[in-house]
């Protein structure tokens, strides 16, 4: 759910009209800003970019064809992605008692919703990977082990 605006409600109340007792309420939802590291980072995944490396000397106009691939951190990320928002609402009464004084009892709470959680959806479960390697006919690494994928802000 994206939300174009934020919008704010709140109220102030003089129950006895003396300006010694205040009732006091407010709630408002605000919008996550745009996060652009969630995506930003799926062009370090194949085919984008191939991670090289070699060991020893290298000469640079043959480097490519002698340097092999890294390996793979994947990222994904939740086909269903949704911008986090909080609602946050309150509640409180005050009363002065001394000209100095006061004293407040109220309630504050809030909910966040879709809030960015990374997971890790090749974790292990048993020992045992969902994902444990790449197939035999990938373009990149073929039949390579997999480690952690990581996907934000969240995938099920």
């Amino acid at each position: 759910m994206l939300f174009p605006f934020q919008p704010r409600v709140g109220l102030a109340w003089d129950p006895f009209g003396s300006g010694k007792t205040s009732v006091r309420a407010a709630y408002a939802i605000q919008v996550e800003q745009p996060m652009v590291n969630a995506v930003s980072q799926l062009a370090t995944n194949p085919p984008l970019a191939t991670p090289l490396f070699f060991t020893g000397t290298i000469r640079l106009d043959n480097a490519v064809n002698l340097a092999r691939a890294a390996g793979n951190s994947l990222v994904t990320i939740d086909h269903d992605y949704a911008n986090a928002y909080v609602q946050s609402w309150n509640l409180n009464v005050q009363r002065e008692l001394l000209p100095d004084l006061a004293v407040m009892v109220g309630y504050f709470g809030s909910k966040g919703t879709h809030l960015r959680i990374s997971s890790n959806i090749n974790q292990p479960t048993n020992g045992v990977r969902p994902f444990p390697r790449l197939s035999n006919s990938s373009p990149e690494l073929p039949g390579a082990s997999l480690g952690n994928i990581r996907c934000a802000p969240r995938c099920s």
